[in-house]
């Protein structure tokens, strides 16, 4: 009868290692995967890569002196941990264009409501990319942001579109790297905030490093005045028509 019990729990001890291999395996591809096509996941690859690592161990050392315990507990605290940082978002740079689709259907994943105005495709023959996206969290503001050198007549196609529908066209020189410039006229088609009075604050979020010494055109195409949650969504378009960032912040 002790033999028996004990060639049962020999058989358990295999089988749950078994499962706990299989599902930290799981998780470690689909983060793996995740830092390939999004930059994202790098600590949770590690978390579940050791998890991982440790079970293999326990199956070529022999997994029938692995009580099944341990590996029963292993599933039910760190499978919610996971699970739980896998919902977890920070923010993402990449200068690798090929990965610009995924990083947008990701970020889109997890912020559906959200209106979406980075374009949809990137041209060809571009240059100096760098794709930035950092959510808003508490009072901090979120950015989203991509920008890229590109030919001439490719930024002057992206300039005839978007001047056009510009609520204010301002020399990104007045910004003077504060990230915000003050309103003398407000536009009609810009939104107030929640501050109790008009406010004519306008944030807009640039990469300083790419224009810095260029001189450029921020074209607004949205706003929100607010000094404490401002929003706005803007083109900005170097004068020599060789550089473009399309930003929001909010």
């Amino acid at each position: 009868m002790e033999a028996e019990i004990s060639s049962f729990k020999k058989r358990m001890n295999i089988v749950f290692t078994v499962i706990a291999t299989v599902t930290a395996g799981l998780f470690s591809l689909a983060f793996l995967v995740l830092i390939i096509v999004t930059g994202q996941g790098k600590f949770r690859l590690i978390v579940s890569g050791i998890w991982l690592l440790y079970l293999v161990r326990k199956l070529i050392k022999g997994a029938e002196n692995h009580h099944f315990g341990w590996s029963i507990a292993g599933i039910i605290i760190k499978t919610p941990v996971l699970l739980i940082m896998s919902m977890m978002f920070i923010g993402v740079s990449s200068a690798k264009p090929w990965q610009y689709s995924y990083q947008r259907a990701y970020i889109h994943y997890y912020r559906s409501w959200y209106k979406e105005v980075l374009p949809q495709e990137l041209p060809k023959d571009i240059d100096d990319y760098v794709f930035s996206y950092l959510p808003t969290f508490g009072q901090g503001g979120g950015h989203d942001s991509v920008r890229f050198s590109a030919p001439t007549e490719t930024i002057e196609v992206y300039e005839k579109e978007y001047a056009s529908q510009a609520i204010y066209t301002i020399p990104l020189s007045d910004f003077k790297d504060s990230y915000i410039y003050y309103v003398k006229d407000i536009s009609p088609k810009a939104e107030q905030g929640l501050d109790e009075y008009p406010n004519n604050t306008l944030h807009i979020y640039y990469d300083n490093k790419f224009w810095n010494d260029t001189d450029a055109t921020v074209y607004v195409i949205s706003a929100v005045h607010d000094f404490n949650h401002p929003s706005s969504y803007a083109v900005i378009i170097s004068n020599d028509h060789t550089k473009i960032q399309f930003t929001q912040l909010g």
